[in-house]
């Protein structure tokens, strides 16, 4: 646990760091801790090597959390600003990151709900690939291609380890798909029209 928060806190600390330096502000590794497609594949990585889901819901609040603190309290520190507003809705989502933990780790299980669970980070990183491409990011000065070959990457790393067998791969591929067009042609435009009601 201690050396996820260390891990948090140093990630945090090198993107803050990053987006201080003007020529790479816009970058894409700028934005790793405003990324779901990043806080996906972080999880998901934590929940392959979590014995339990307790644990890995544990595991991934204290990165988020560590992260988000250190990536905000360095910006305060160089700018003499604190969005508390962002701080809080990110810290937030770093609580709701023990559920999502909880939830992801049930992909050990064979069959169908740990194919459906085991799906959830790989949606959410393949809609952050598909925003990449048809949003037309692909450019070397936003670095989206680093973001393609690291979600790309990790679509491969969890496909392997996430899943006992094929059988269950090609079920967590078939729900991957599902839900990548259901965020894409339904729920999105759902959640971001409540959103925008707040």
């Amino acid at each position: 646990m201690l050396y996820l928060l260390a891990a948090g806190a140093v990630l945090g600390l090198m993107v803050s760091m990053l987006g201080q330096i003007p020529a790479l502000a816009h970058h894409e590794l700028a934005g790793i801790t405003t990324s779901y497609g990043y806080w996906a594949v972080i999880s998901g990585i934590i929940t392959v090597h979590s014995s339990r889901p307790w644990k890995a819901g544990l595991c991934c609040t204290a990165f988020f959390a560590a992260m988000v603190v250190v990536y905000y309290a360095f910006a305060w520190y160089v700018t003499g600003v604190f969005p508390w507003q962002t701080v809080l809705w990110w810290l937030i989502l770093a609580a709701i990151g023990f559920g999502w933990g909880f939830v992801v780790w049930y992909h050990h299980q064979s069959g169908w709900l740990g194919s459906f669970v085991a799906a959830l980070p790989l949606t959410v990183v393949a809609v952050s690939i598909w925003n990449i491409l048809v949003l037309d990011l692909f450019t070397p000065q936003s670095g989206a291609y680093i973001s393609l070959v690291i979600f790309g990457l990790f679509v491969i790393y969890f496909f392997i380890f996430a899943a006992q067998s094929m059988v269950q791969r090609l079920r967590m591929l078939l729900f991957t798909v599902i839900l990548t067009l259901l965020w894409q042609f339904g729920i999105a435009s759902w959640l971001f029209d409540w959103l925008g009601t707040l």
